[in-house]
């Protein structure tokens, strides 16, 4: 009697934070399994992209995408900046009656710096113990 009540026990659900994580990394291993038993029946790009997820989960680099032509690209681009224009005219209507911006093109001219500000001077910060501590100065730049 008492060997079926132990059994019984430890069927039933996890109690502590350590089985709870046992049992996630068993469902997920699972899950994986089932991914690579399911391959046979994926097309090549599918089992493509599943390798590559692989090699990026193990640590690799991610393979690069594939560039589009210039004869594909450049009528995208076109549109692209097309609705940027129909934006920008439409923010500077709003603007004029009192409209709130979406976009803050105004601060961003207002606040844009010269590359040679953005640069950090030797002249600053505090030179202590042979090293120029400079960190002060980064955390209260104007953005």
């Amino acid at each position: 009697m008492n060997k079926k009540k132990k059994q019984v026990e430890k069927s039933g659900p996890p109690k502590g934070p350590m089985e709870m994580e046992n049992q996630d990394l068993d469902i997920r291993n699972i899950m994986k399994e089932i991914e690579i038993l399911g391959s046979s029946n994926m097309t090549w790009k599918e089992r493509k992209d599943m390798e590559n997820r692989k090699i990026v989960s193990l640590g690799g680099k991610a393979p690069k995408k594939q560039r589009l032509p210039l004869s594909v690209a450049r009528p995208m681009m076109k549109k692209q900046k097309q609705r940027e224009q129909k934006m920008l005219e439409e923010q500077k209507i709003l603007g004029r009656f009192g409209g709130k911006h979406s976009g803050s093109s105004s601060k961003r001219s207002a606040g844009k710096r010269k590359p040679e500000d953005r640069v950090l001077k030797s002249t600053e910060g505090r030179f202590r113990n042979g090293v120029l501590d400079v960190k002060h100065l980064l955390s209260s730049a104007p953005v």
